[in-house]
């Protein structure tokens, strides 16, 4: 385990016994009560895990006690476990708003809509950004690809393989060899239009933090 339960975020006994029956059931997980809720991160055991739906058990013992669970996403640094803390919370109050019915709810599934209605409100634009930059940029890093550049400009091409395989030089078949692999590594959906949108924003967010960074070393000069 990477804490032990808090009583100091708790508000609610129940959350708190609960949270105790998932951390004997859980390997490598952090189950903090939080108000009237838990917010529940884990960490991978390997670099390649993803945060799969929790296990049925664990949903209905959630939903036994009318509880909502806030799920981060994935770390494997102990120095961002306040990150995925927040993101467990942001999960549940936009979970709450958007669909009141469910027990648990994935800060992936809701982050695109915390960032419309709070801005990154304290999240880097690495942390709240579509996840997909973030695994093709170590995938990048790791193979000397450029999976990131072929996805931004695809999506701002507005999906054309022709004008984005003509823009970076490629040919056609290299190009939708590439986005193969990208959809495989991300499970993007191109017909997903508010994924669309969310990848999208997170690049122009990376853009305008990156052309900020810049601005502010030449002023230094």
């Amino acid at each position: 385990m990477l804490l032990k339960k808090s009583s100091v975020l708790s508000r609610s006994f129940s959350a708190e016994i609960i949270a105790e029956q998932i951390l004997a059931g859980i390997e490598e997980a952090v189950c903090l009560p939080w108000d009237d809720g838990l917010l529940f991160i884990r960490r991978p055991a390997e670099p390649e895990d993803r945060l799969v739906p929790p296990p049925q058990w664990l949903n209905q013992l959630v939903t036994a006690f009318s509880l909502k669970a806030g799920v981060s996403r994935l770390f494997s640094d102990i120095h961002h476990v306040r990150i995925a803390l927040r993101q467990a919370q942001a999960a549940i109050e936009m979970g709450r708003i958007y669909s009141p019915s469910l027990s648990f709810y994935l800060f992936d599934d809701y982050s695109f809509h915390y960032l419309l209605r709070n801005g990154r409100a304290g999240f880097s634009v690495y942390d709240i950004a579509d996840p997909a930059l973030r695994i093709l940029d170590e995938y990048d890093r790791q193979h000397e690809t450029k999976l990131s550049l072929t996805l931004y400009t695809f999506l701002r091409l507005h999906c054309s393989a022709t004008a984005a395989a003509r823009e970076l030089f490629i040919a056609r078949g290299s190009l939708l060899k590439r986005i193969a692999r990208i959809q495989e590594l991300t499970g993007i959906d191109f017909n997903d239009f508010w994924r669309y949108s969310y990848l999208l924003f997170s690049y122009s967010l990376r853009i305008a933090q990156e052309k900020a960074i810049a601005e502010a070393g030449a002023a230094e000069k």
